[in-house]
């Protein structure tokens, strides 16, 4: 009895090359997704890293000349003209007073305090040396926040805020 060799229905040279096309596509396309996910994943974590150490806002903020505003007269002016408003308080440091609209923590757990109008005003985004002060706060209180100005998107926007 003589042995059949077995030869297998598909091998590379009887796939045609579209199909081989068709199979790669897929699969480079799920690849690049995973890619890009990964490394938005790695760049969000790098950029809202909560567990550095405080620089030192305070002391930094105890040496730079401090512009003062209420929430509603920042957010208007950035309303009215943003160029000009970026000119007059873009990266300064900035004490702004006014209402407590929100209190919360935003997609990366970074504490907020959110002044001013219903929609549009402006967002504190706060260190997590002030949880405590701010756990004392309720919506409808004035408040003082110190912090640096970072422009205006749909809120105006302060980074490495503290309660005042």
């Amino acid at each position: 009895m003589s042995k059949k060799k077995f030869v297998p229905i598909f091998t590379n040279k009887n796939i045609p090359t579209f199909v081989k096309v068709l199979i790669a596509i897929p699969l480079l396309f799920f690849a690049l997704i995973l890619l890009v996910a990964g490394l938005s994943i790695i760049g969000a974590i790098a950029i809202h890293d909560t567990d550095t150490p405080n620089t030192g806002i305070e002391t930094l903020m105890a040496s730079e000349e401090i512009i003062k505003v209420t929430a509603i007269d920042l957010w208007l002016e950035y309303k009215q003209n943003e160029i000009k408003a970026d000119m007059k308080y873009e990266d300064k440091l900035l004490e702004v007073n006014g209402t407590v609209i929100e209190l919360g923590k935003d997609v990366f757990n970074t504490p907020f305090i959110r002044l001013a109008g219903l929609f549009e005003g402006v967002v504190c985004n706060a260190e997590e040396s002030e949880l405590l002060k701010m756990s004392e706060l309720s919506k409808g209180d004035f408040v003082t926040v110190r912090g640096r100005n970072d422009g205006y998107l749909i809120y105006v926007t302060l980074e490495d805020c503290i309660i005042v």
